[in-house]
């Protein structure tokens, strides 16, 4: 139970002033009786002393004078406080006597004869007092104290007079008492009051903080002592609290503004504002389930941009952002508010069809009216531009058709669209699912077929036609036990896309690294090695560290080793193939800018770019007499790579006129069937062999060509 300081304080205070104050009244009652007991008997003992004198005359007659005895102590009948008195011979015999008849009684006879039997045997000499419970005595000799004639006993009612008195006085006392505690207690209270007012008002104001949580609450400050010290700090408490709570709010408000936008990045993409492809499954998902419980209709359109990728080249990213945005307020603006659009990819939406009417002939309908729609011309960056869109159609039937299973179905029509012509609308049919299980096959396959060794290598050589073969470019194939033959051109895609790609580059480098020393015992040359690598394998942080572990492992020289990375790749993850790149370098490996001439092309990287050699792309090779552009590209990489003193390397090389072309013009190693195609490693003596008799073969040949220039 709670009980406050000043109630506290008024019962202490109040309890010291009563017991102080009970105790000085019984003090002023002793100190009265012991002076009324001093006075009484002093008062006692000159009227005995008094009397005693008066006596003697009457002693000193013979006989004794009883009659003036009498009539002394008849002059006692003044004395109302005398209760009896006695005058006795010097034998204590009883010679006259006096009571008071006022007192007479029983009680006081006893009282008499008590006093006779205490004094009988007596010897008074001297005055004396005697207090007993129901009187005062006073005795005396009457005469000289050594020749006493008799003696005098006087007895007072002192008791009775006593209480008569402390009457009189507590009467008097009393309210004088009873004023001075009410005045000592009504000080101390105000006392008390002004002195804890400053803590109540404390106690007040932390009750009120607690109530209303208002921290901006203040107590007045006043004074000088410690509650004015502790108002001080409790104020600067609060201040501190209500900075810290105002803080506080901002800080959570700024969580909360944090929290929406990490949850609007999380659910939608930062570009176009459209579900993401998290948010889309999820939507996705409770509209599969209404559909089945409720019997409706609904179909997922997936929808690519067809050649995006050349407009990111030429133009550049942002101009691609732009096209994106485009596209998306396009696809607002005509569909309709119920129907569910999200970007799902790169270039890659789709959208949902939920419970329309005619199911299949209004989703038909609407893909023609979205190629339509994004058919128009663009103005992009200054430029006009004209896409196409290819959309594949997947419904929800069976009726029990997964989530994952309608957006696969609806992935497999998008592709047949595209591989049909693209700028079309093609529905999911169930014969399509064989292409669709052969890619699931083959991309659960690649792990097992790993472990089993289903995976081998062949070499393709790398010619200078000084030198003959310096280096190899490593190649995979796979001849799977339940598959059979898969083409590079068909597994690698699709180990890219189900994530297994980096197994396959680990797997080729280890195997290529056992081979590498092996060149030299064999051949006794020096011969370079060249490993592919995806996007996926630079972009893994850890993958440097596992080439290192290689070449460690291996004993490898850093300098027989190249990695080859498509220009695409390279520009698209610029900055972190940069660092990838040098740390290649800083281990003494080379570097070679596959398919060179298919990507950006641009003068502004290729001066940042970190490469040791270039690679034409092998269709400009194809084309070298066929298109004049063509040939002018092979004929400006190759320059541009002499003047940046980079070395350049020609893939897909057929005929002799197109060796012969390229030779001429200074490139630097030729690569293609005209030398050999890809071999097995044991094939390789055989091989090399081959090349360097037709390099001698060509040499003579062209010396003859020169010898008969020179006769002509």
């Amino acid at each position: 139970m709670f009980v406050s300081i000043r109630t506290k304080l008024i019962l202490m205070t109040s309890t010291v002033v009563i017991v102080t104050s009970v105790a000085l009244l019984l003090i002023s009652i002793n100190e009265h009786t012991r002076l009324y007991k001093k006075n009484f008997s002093s008062d006692a003992q000159a009227l005995a002393t008094n009397l005693s004198n008066d006596l003697i005359e009457y002693f000193n007659q013979e006989p004794i004078d009883d009659f003036g005895i009498s009539t002394e102590l008849l002059k006692l009948d003044t004395e109302s406080h005398m209760k009896y008195a006695l005058v006795l011979d010097n034998q204590h015999k009883v010679i006259q006597q006096f009571i008071n008849p006022s007192l007479h009684s029983e009680k006081l006879i006893s009282e008499l004869n008590r006093t006779l039997e205490l004094v009988i045997n007596r010897n008074f000499t001297q005055l004396n007092t005697d207090l007993t419970e129901t009187e005062m005595l006073v005795t005396t000799p009457i005469g000289d104290k050594n020749y006493s004639v008799g003696y005098l006993i006087l007895s007072f009612n002192y008791h009775s007079r006593l209480k008569n008195s402390q009457s009189i006085f507590l009467a008097k006392l009393l309210p004088l008492a009873l004023l001075a505690v009410v005045v000592i207690i009504l000080i101390s209270q105000w006392v008390q009051n002004s002195t804890i007012k400053p803590l109540i008002n404390l106690t007040e104001l932390i009750f009120n903080v607690k109530k209303s949580k208002n921290y901006d609450l203040r107590i007045k400050e006043s004074g000088n002592d410690e509650v004015h010290v502790l108002s001080v700090n409790i104020n600067q408490m609060l201040a501190t609290i209500s900075e810290q709570k105002t803080e506080a709010e901002k800080q959570t408000k700024a969580l909360l503004e944090q929290q929406k936008k990490l949850i609007q990045l999380a659910n939608y993409d930062p570009l176009t504002g459209l579900p993401n492809r998290k948010l889309f499954m999820e939507i996705l998902s409770s509209y599969l389930r209404t559909a089945q419980n409720d019997n409706k209709k609904l179909a997922v359109l997936f929808l690519d941009i067809d050649d995006f990728k050349t407009v990111n080249d030429s133009l550049g990213h942002a101009a691609g952002d732009e096209l994106l945005v485009e596209v998306t307020t396009r696809l607002k603006d005509l569909l309709k508010l119920e129907k569910l659009i999200a970007r799902i990819g790169g270039d890659e939406f789709s959208i949902v069809c939920f419970n329309e009417d005619k199911a299949r002939n209004n989703v038909l309908d609407i893909c023609s009216r979205i190629i339509q729609e994004l058919n128009r011309p663009m103005h992009i960056k200054g430029w006009e531009l004209q896409i196409t869109v290819s959309i594949g159609i997947a419904y929800n039937t069976p009726k029990n058709i997964s989530m994952l299973e309608i957006l696969s179905n609806a992935d497999t029509a998008m592709y047949r669209a595209k591989s049909s012509g693209r700028s079309q609308s093609i529905a999911y049919l169930s014969k399509m699912q064989v292409e669709q299980d052969r890619r699931l096959q083959i991309a659960s396959a690649i792990s097992k077929g790993l472990q089993n060794n289903e995976f081998s290598m062949l070499y393709q050589p790398k010619v200078c036609a000084e030198k003959g073969v310096v280096g190899l470019e490593a190649l995979i194939r796979w001849n799977s036990k339940s598959l059979g033959f898969i083409s590079p051109a068909e597994f690698i895609p699709i180990a890219e896309q189900s994530g297994k790609i980096h197994e396959i580059t680990l797997w080729v480098i280890n195997q290529g690294f056992q081979q590498i020393n092996s060149l030299y015992n064999d051949y006794q040359k020096h011969i370079k090695v060249s490993f592919n690598l995806s996007t996926f394998d630079i972009l893994k942080p850890d993958f440097i560290q596992h080439i290192r572990q290689a070449i460690s492992e291996h004993q490898v020289s850093p300098k027989l080793v190249e990695f080859e990375i498509t220009e695409s790749a390279y520009m698209e993850n610029f900055e972190i193939a940069q660092g990838f790149m040098l740390n290649i370098q800083a281990m003494g490996c080379a570097i070679a800018l596959d398919d060179f001439g298919t990507g950006y092309s641009s003068l502004s990287y290729l001066t940042q770019v970190q490469a040791n050699t270039l690679k034409i792309d092998q269709q400009f090779i194809k084309n070298l007499f066929k298109s004049e552009n063509d040939r002018l590209v092979v004929e400006s990489i190759i320059s541009l790579g002499q003047k940046l003193n980079l070395e350049i390397c020609a893939e897909g090389v057929e005929t002799k006129q197109q060796y012969e072309f390229l030779k001429n013009l200074g490139c630097d190693l030729i690569q293609g069937y005209y030398f050999s195609k890809p071999v097995k490693y044991n094939d390789l003596a055989e091989t090399l062999l081959k090349i360097d008799h037709l390099l001698k073969c060509l040499a003579t040949e062209q010396k003859l060509k020169n010898r008969a220039s020179n006769l002509f």
